[in-house]
């Protein structure tokens, strides 16, 4: 203990700025977080533990961080030596501490989330929950101190088991204490929102929950604060349920979804969806395959559990937990004779050889109790069986006649419910309002006896009749819209169509011809725009070269693959008022070029280039007009070189 006092008293001398700390522990977070696979992650925790080992750091001169034991989206996690511990000769001066990464330290609700997990972890006293001591900062480290615990994580644990598992009696095991926390936890108003491997600890004890991080409160706690650390959107959604992705008000069925993927993972070694969100299974409509070794029960309880939509998945732990875990017993009495014939040697019995006043009472009510049952009339037999134990409470008889007339009229009700659930579901049209009758049926059967077979069966059944509904509906809009030609409104809902009958032969054959009829229109509409790009280059190239005759031609070619297009038609009607002018502009041109010619003719050379000049200003390349201009110069320059020799 010497030593260890001289070496915490070392390292306190040692102890680096706030600056420096900070830098170190994002150094350190940063390694942790390089590689989270079973192998590198324990390369990574090594070069973490060196780091920490070339620079200790103390958190409020009295925990010193000493190795890394694990990190997660919100933070990492250390082995740390308690000072005051140390000074007081505890012989286990250590302790876990928990501090927020840099990325996530930013965020305005950080710190309120940390406070949070401390705060709520002090309510979650339970032997499967992480005992968290305190929650503290330095300078600008947030950090919380736990329990150290021995052993490794459940999702450390599944690495080593892929596409084995833990083998069912083991996994039971880890599932009935995670359970018993989360139910703890649920009684409190509490939802850990982020319930995944990483989160339970398997200890030689049993295992541990930890990480209320996001933990939400349930809308019917009395705790409900302003604040909800749902929205840092701190999830993991392998395990987050559809609601929990789609940032809906959290509920306890949440942390069912997560519990049963984990069970899932337990006991086949494999994510129920190849790790793919519940959103993205839901868009797929994947389906969770059943696990060999598995009682029916068990299976069942596990499916309902996995549903994506929250009106169909299980809505407690302890529910899915007794669905997971329950034991049957043999019943008793499985014949009615067995029980009908003591009841029948009572009756003698009191009748014949002990009749007073109350015990009249009492025969005349069990007359009519076993007659009702006979005439199947439960419901009066159980009046008057409830009626002989008001007036004799340990009525053996009585007890056994209610039980078994309250389990045949639920088994009446059931049936009844069944019957019309069929009824809404046996129509030749099916609809909407169909399956909406059948689901109200369904929903007052699950009301009586929702773990029952005839309420799976009544599930399965609407289950199949909605998707042939929704297929039925998808496929009638993809041919319409085939027929109108709307290709790709064809291809959208036969795709939706296969969502629900992926093998249908009519889907695939107009899905192929959707697909191969919008690429020949694809084809088509890019020869289209190929052809009227090139006529709207030519066309623009003859405008320049004031070709209008060749512009127009080129634009009314673009036009008969694009009747409206408005460059098409804008450079055709320029190219027409162009031609106008320039016949309007030859014609004044062609006259005063008549002129000219008339004053070249009477040897008026000064007037013929002038009108010459004059008839270029309205046609500049008029050929005419030049060599008449030529001409006249000419002309003019013979005349001056005539008078200098003379």
């Amino acid at each position: 203990m010497a030593s260890s006092e001289h070496q915490s008293a070392k390292n306190v001398n040692r102890q680096l700025t706030s600056e420096q700390k900070r830098a170190a522990l994002t150094q350190i977070s940063q390694i942790a977080h390089t590689d989270k696979k079973s192998h590198g992650f324990m390369k990574a925790k090594e070069d973490a533990d060196l780091a920490l080992a070339e620079n200790k750091i103390i958190l409020n001169k009295r925990f010193v961080l000493e190795s890394i034991l694990g990190s997660g989206g919100m933070g990492t996690v250390y082995k740390a030596q308690d000072l005051r511990k140390v000074e007081a000769r505890d012989n286990n001066p250590y302790i876990a501490a928990k501090i927020l990464n840099a990325d996530f330290k930013n965020h305005p609700d950080a710190f309120i989330t940390l406070q949070r997990e401390a705060s709520r972890s002090h309510l979650l006293s339970h032997p499967n929950i992480v005992t968290v001591h305190d929650f503290d900062r330095d300078g600008d480290t947030i950090f919380m101190t736990m329990e150290l615990m021995k052993g490794q994580d459940l999702d450390q644990l599944l690495k080593t088991k892929q596409g084995v598992g833990l083998g069912k009696e083991r996994s039971l095991s880890i599932l009935k204490d995670f359970c018993e926390a989360l139910k703890y936890a649920h009684k409190k108003g509490i939802i850990h929102s982020d319930f995944k491997p990483g989160n339970i600890f398997i200890t030689k004890d049993g295992a541990k929950v930890l990480d209320f991080g996001i933990a939400r409160l349930a809308l019917e706690s009395e705790m409900k604060d302003h604040f909800d650390a749902g929205v840092l959107g701190a999830i993991t959604p392998a395990y987050a349920s559809l609601e929990m992705i789609q940032r809906g008000e959290p509920y306890k069925s949440d942390d069912v979804y997560a519990a049963a993927v984990i069970t899932y993972e337990m006991l086949t070694g494999k994510h129920p969806f190849n790790t793919l969100s519940a959103a993205t299974a839901l868009a797929k409509n994947l389906s969770p395959e059943p696990i060999v070794g598995l009682s029916k029960r068990q299976w069942q309880a596990l499916e309902s559990a996995l549903k994506f939509k929250r009106s169909e998945r299980t809505k407690t732990i302890d529910e899915f937990l007794l669905g997971m875990t329950f034991v049957p017993t043999i019943p008793t009495f499985r014949i009615v004779s067995f029980i009908l014939l003591p009841v029948l040697v009572w009756f003698a019995y009191s009748k014949y050889f002990a009749p007073n006043e109350l015990t009249t009472a009492i025969d005349e009510s069990l007359s009519k109790a076993i007659s009702c049952y006979h005439s199947n009339d439960y419901p009066c037999a159980i009046i008057s069986a409830r009626s002989i134990l008001n007036m004799s409470p340990d009525h053996v008889e009585a007890k056994k006649l209610l039980k078994l007339s309250v389990d045949e009229n639920l088994k009446t009700k059931i049936k009844t419910h069944m019957i019309e659930i069929e009824e809404c579901l046996d129509a030749v049209n099916l609809s909407n309002d169909k399956i909406t009758c059948a689901k109200r049926q369904l929903e007052k059967l699950s009301l009586l006896a929702r773990d029952s077979q005839s309420f799976l069966k009544a599930e399965r059944l609407l289950f199949r009749k909605e998707n042939e509904l929704s297929f039925s509906q998808s496929i009638q809009k993809a041919q319409n819209c085939f027929e109108a030609k709307n290709y790709a409104c064809a291809e959208t809902n036969t795709k939706l169509a296969l969502n629900f009958s992926p093998d249908n032969t009519i889907a695939l054959a107009l899905l192929l011809s959707s697909k191969k009829s919008i690429k020949e229109e694809t084809i088509k509409l890019e020869e289209q725009q190929e052809r009227y790009d090139a006529s709207m280059i030519k066309a623009r190239s003859c405008y320049k070269k004031r070709e209008f005759d060749c512009a127009v031609t080129h634009a009314n070619v673009a036009l008969s693959v694009k009747s409206g297009d408005v460059e098409a038609k804008d450079v055709k009607e320029d190219s027409e008022d162009a031609k106008r002018q320039y016949q309007q502009n030859l014609n004044r041109a062609n006259k005063i070029l008549k002129d000219g010619q008339a004053c070249f003719k009477v040897l008026n050379y000064s007037c013929a280039i002038a009108k010459s000049e004059s008839a270029l200003e309205f046609v500049p390349k008029l050929k005419a007009a030049k060599i008449l201009k030529r001409d006249a110069k000419n002309a003019m320059e013979e005349i001056k070189k005539s008078i200098e020799f003379k």
